[in-house]
């Protein structure tokens, strides 16, 4: 069940739009656990606030549309297309 139309999420994912349209051109960001050369779990970016924030509302909106679990996200202004880091579901 999609929860768009609950006041709070729209205004989340209005946020996230913005923080996204922020970024600089042409660069995939990536939030969330990925494995490294060594396969082993790592999270991106280093913990800071700003990351805090920005993955707080990503699963505020998630939980809206899905009811699986948030490990991360990639997102980037003015792509073309993105590739998710190889051996990730």
């Amino acid at each position: 069940m999609v929860e768009v139309q609950k006041p709070e999420t729209e205004e989340t994912i209005a946020k996230l739009m913005r923080f996204v349209e922020a970024m600089t051109d042409y660069k995939v960001y990536i939030y969330g656990w990925i494995r490294n050369k060594q396969d082993k779990w790592v999270k991106l970016p280093k913990e800071n606030e700003e990351a805090k924030r920005f993955e707080q509302k990503a699963i505020t909106a998630s939980k809206a549309m899905t009811k699986r679990e948030l490990n991360g996200c990639l997102f980037g202004r003015a792509l073309r297309s993105l590739k998710p880091p190889s051996r990730t579901f």
